[in-house]
C-alpha cells in the first residue's frame, strides 16, 4: 500500500481515503468532483475599506497641506527652533509609521483573499449517492489532496 498525501486530517493511499476518521476505499468512489464557493465578501470589503481610508487619508493630508495652511505653520514651527524641528519630526515619523502599517494591513487582506478566498468542497459518489469528502478554504492543501487522488486512483 502507497501513500500519496497525509496530513492531519486526510490519508490517501493507493487503495483508501482516510478523512476525519472516515473510511473510503478508492475501488468504491464513483465520479469525483469539486466545487468552489466564494468566502472572500467580507474580506474583499474589509481590504477595500482600508485602501480607501489609506486614499482618503492620502487626499485629506495634501488638503490640508497646500490649502488648509499647514504648510505655513510647519515652516513657523521650523523657526522656532530645535524644538520645532523635533516636533515636526516626530509628528512626520508618527504619520509615516501609521501608513506603512495601514498600507501592511490592505495589503495582508488582499492576500488572504487570494490564497484562502474559496471555500473549496471535494464530493463523490459513493454507494450510488453524493458525499462530501472534504472542505477547506486553504486552495494549497485543497490541490494536493486532488492531486493524489488522481495518482491513487490511476495508479
Amino acid at each position: 500500500m502507497r501513500t500519496y498525501y497525509r496530513d492531519d486530517r486526510v490519508h490517501v493511499t493507493s487503495t483508501d481515503l482516510y478523512i476525519d476518521n472516515c473510511h473510503y476505499p478508492l475501488d468504491e468512489l464513483g465520479e469525483l468532483w469539486q466545487t468552489r464557493r466564494s468566502l472572500a465578501g467580507r474580506r474583499i470589503l474589509i481590504g477595500l475599506g482600508i485602501l480607501l481610508l489609506a486614499v482618503a487619508v492620502r487626499v485629506a493630508a495634501s488638503y490640508v497641506w497646500w490649502l488648509g495652511g499647514l504648510n505655513r505653520a510647519v515652516r513657523r514651527w521650523l523657526a522656532d527652533g530645535p524644538a520645532g524641528v523635533v516636533l515636526v519630526t516626530v509628528i512626520g515619523l508618527a504619520i509615516a509609521v501609521v501608513g506603512v502599517l495601514v498600507i501592511e494591513v490592505a495589503l495582508s487582506a488582499i492576500e488572504d483573499i487570494r490564497g484562502y478566498g474559496r471555500n473549496l468542497e471535494l464530493w463523490a459518489s459513493y454507494d450510488g449517492h453524493p458525499v462530501r469528502l472534504y472542505h477547506t478554504n486553504n486552495a494549497l492543501r485543497f490541490g494536493q489532496i486532488c492531486r493524489a487522488l488522481v495518482r491513487a486512483r490511476s495508479g
